[in-house]
């Protein structure tokens, strides 16, 4: 299997550059006897004004969305150094 990294960058390029936050909220729904309580994790990223990208109930999930795009880059350019390495 061959890895697109063309693909990948492509996809990178058009990804809303960061850094991205995780923030916590507890939301409360007063509607509710008694009243509803929850914590949403929402990824942000500074642009004038926060602007949110990402909702998920669990921490660990908004903060791998707000590391993903660093991480694959990361990746990308540790494949192609060690593909330039391997080919001709």
């Amino acid at each position: 299997m061959t890895i697109d990294l063309d693909a990948i960058n492509a996809a990178l390029a058009r990804c809303r550059v960061g850094p991205w936050y995780v923030v916590s909220t507890v939301e409360i729904d007063p509607n509710t006897r008694p009243a509803s309580r929850w914590t949403e994790h929402t990824v942000y990223r500074r642009e004038g004004l926060y602007a949110r990208l990402a909702t998920c109930e669990r921490v660990e999930e908004a903060e791998f969305i707000a590391r993903a795009p660093d991480w694959l880059r990361e990746l990308v350019a540790e494949v192609e150094r060690l593909r330039a390495r391997v080919e001709p």
